[in-house]
């Protein structure tokens, strides 16, 4: 049997990760959140507003309980600006 080198065409990014690093879905979200959550939440805070990718980048961290205390203040900075108008949420 031949071993294949490349994935089908009809794999999506994340699909063509896991094949070629051996990834899960799940290991793939958890190397991101500390960094990118200051990276979000600054790039929220200069905008003003809050997007639907956003959202779901954040539901992920909270829901992966890999946050540090750090993480979870910057959230709830996030949150208290939505709170009081200081940041809208768009679609």
């Amino acid at each position: 049997m031949l071993p294949i080198t490349s994935p089908p065409p009809e794999f999506d990014d994340i699909k063509i990760a896991e094949f070629r690093y051996g990834l899960t879905a799940m290991q793939s979200q958890t190397y991101w959140h500390s960094a990118t959550i200051e990276a979000l939440s600054g790039q929220i805070m200069v905008s003003g507003r809050m997007t639907l990718a956003d959202r779901y980048q954040i539901r992920s961290a909270l829901l992966n309980d890999s946050l540090s205390e750090a993480d979870q203040v910057i959230i709830n900075r996030l949150l208290y600006g939505v709170r009081h108008g200081l940041v809208r949420i768009v679609n």
